[in-house]
């Protein structure tokens, strides 16, 4: 095959960078962000989180693709999830934060900053942002559910009593992130 030709090949299906240097030759493959955000939304599922993580980070730092900001938002809520599953949770709350840089009232990505907070022991801080979300979805079963859970391990944490988490717990990080009607604690 002729350089020419396989670059006119591969043109049609990706996003791709070519040199030629010499008789080399270089192809660089580049998905669009669709694809990678898909892609990583499907490896969470299959809990291949470190997969996740890639295509989420790989999405987030491609620029001048056709994304739309709630896209993108959505995919910072859901690498802040990732990130907390793999128990990274200062990047997992760089990536809330971030989010809610993007959209301050997004009620989930509030939920899933504290959820971070939670999970590293800073109950005050998890319990003012479950609060907050709360204040813009009264009726969530998963913030009203994250807020007893905080309410429980902070005053375990006071007592000095070791804090087990039950069946259910939304720090139990089930299968599914969550939804709006709150089987787990995190969106």
């Amino acid at each position: 095959m002729t350089q020419k030709f396989l670059i006119f090949f591969l043109s049609l299906f990706l996003f791709i960078s070519v040199q030629i240097p010499s008789q080399a030759i270089t192809v660089e493959i580049i998905f669009d962000n669709d694809e990678l955000i898909k892609n990583a939304r499907k490896a969470m599922h299959e809990g291949r989180l470190e997969d996740a993580a890639g295509y989420y980070e790989q999405a987030l730092r491609v620029r001048g693709r056709k994304v739309s900001k709630a896209e993108m938002i959505h995919a910072r809520s859901d690498l802040c999830v990732v990130y907390m599953y793999l128990a990274r949770f200062e990047e997992a709350i760089q990536q809330c934060k971030i989010g809610l840089d993007l959209k301050p009232n997004r009620w989930e990505t509030l939920n899933n900053l504290a959820t971070a907070f939670l999970m590293q022991g800073d109950y005050e801080n998890a319990q003012s942002l479950y609060q907050r979300a709360l204040r813009m979805n009264p009726r969530s079963r998963v913030l009203l559910k994250n807020i007893e859970i905080a309410r429980i391990r902070a005053e375990a944490a006071a007592n000095g009593t070791l804090y087990i988490n039950a069946p259910g717990d939304s720090t139990d990080f089930p299968d599914d992130h969550g939804d709006a009607t709150g089987s787990n604690g995190l969106n």
